[in-house]
């Protein structure tokens, strides 16, 4: 959320700002996902039905920690006053790193049958939710 706050208020402007939001989100957001994806695997799929995609998801999760761990050393690298930094940036990562991946695997658990409820009463998802609104996503 202090990633796209940042950037709503100016930070996308300011390439120095960019790479230190940036930095910020993937110093944490690596070991997050990392931890989710560990976290489903030792919970196991709901039920037989929700295999499939929990495999998926266990799988992102994995992958996408991995990528933006690569994606933190990578970005500290670069220099902000280089002419060619905003090429560079969007260059890290490739697909792995896209935000929209992510809203991709939400969207499929918010769409399961079983699952779906939980986003709508979970007060962590409750409160994320809100916080998005407010920042106008």
């Amino acid at each position: 959320m202090s990633l796209l706050k940042t950037m709503f208020e100016g930070g996308a402007d300011d390439p120095a700002v960019q790479k230190a939001a940036l930095l910020d989100y993937s110093s944490k957001a690596a070991p997050a996902l990392t931890r989710a994806g560990e976290e489903l695997e030792d919970l196991g799929a709901p039920t037989a039905e929700a295999q499939a995609l929990h495999d998926e998801l266990v799988k992102f999760f994995t992958e996408s920690g991995d990528t933006l761990t690569k994606v933190s050393t990578d970005l500290a690298a670069l220099d902000p006053a280089d002419p060619e930094f905003a090429t560079k940036l969007e260059q890290l990562g490739g697909d792995q790193a896209d935000p929209s991946k992510l809203q991709e695997q939400i969207k499929k658990l918010q769409d399961d049958p079983q699952l779906g409820e939980a986003f709508t009463k979970a007060p962590q998802c409750v409160a994320l939710q809100e916080k998005m609104a407010s920042l106008g996503g």
